[in-house]
């Protein structure tokens, strides 16, 4: 039986793509998005707006946005999946800015999460603590891009896709760890 028959837990580690952001707001950088965008699209199907692009400020701050997925982590974590799903939407495609709270506000509603204990959360040194933390231990296990899937048995990780992959792809990485560590001779 394969491990995508078996069911494979997983979580999100929140990374931090560019926690600060800081990068000027000008033609090049624009460019550079733009251009990365446009491979994703092609490679994944991962849909895109550029609206944003006619904004005449914007700082890419990714922290806001990966403090906001711990929030929903800990207010119903079996909903946190589908709320990191609805902020790459809102941004991406609706080119919505999520460093502004009230940003998350209909994605809380469409959740059933509580909009102002999210807040609360949200602004809370807890959980900017626990970001931070995530940011370490991802520059910790090596990771420098995203996204990074890693595999962890007991206290080994094992990269299984570092950038665009296939379900197929990550399945026969699993599928190989699996086989070896059940037939030590296979090597």
């Amino acid at each position: 039986m394969s491990v995508a028959q078996q069911g494979l837990p997983f979580r999100i580690v929140v990374g931090g793509l560019r926690p600060g952001g800081g990068d000027p707001w000008n033609e090049q950088f624009q460019d550079f998005l733009k251009h990365h965008w446009a491979e994703v699209n092609e490679r994944s199907g991962q849909p895109f707006g550029y609206t944003l692009f006619e904004r005449e400020t914007f700082n890419y701050d990714t922290e806001p946005s990966c403090r906001a997925v711990i929030v929903a982590r800990k207010m119903d974590p079996a909903q946190e999946h589908h709320f990191f799903e609805l902020v790459q939407h809102y941004f991406y495609v609706r080119s919505e800015d999520p460093t502004e709270a009230e940003f998350y506000r209909p994605i809380c509603k469409e959740l059933g999460l509580d909009y102002e204990q999210f807040v609360r959360l949200y602004n809370s040194q807890e959980v900017r603590d626990i970001t931070q933390a995530e940011f370490a231990m991802n520059r910790q296990w090596g990771v420098r891009g995203y996204p990074t899937v890693l595999y962890r048995k007991a206290d080994n990780l094992y990269l299984i896709a570092r950038g665009y992959a296939t379900f197929e792809q990550m399945q026969g990485q699993i599928d190989q760890f699996v086989i070896v560590e059940s037939n030590p001779e296979i090597l």
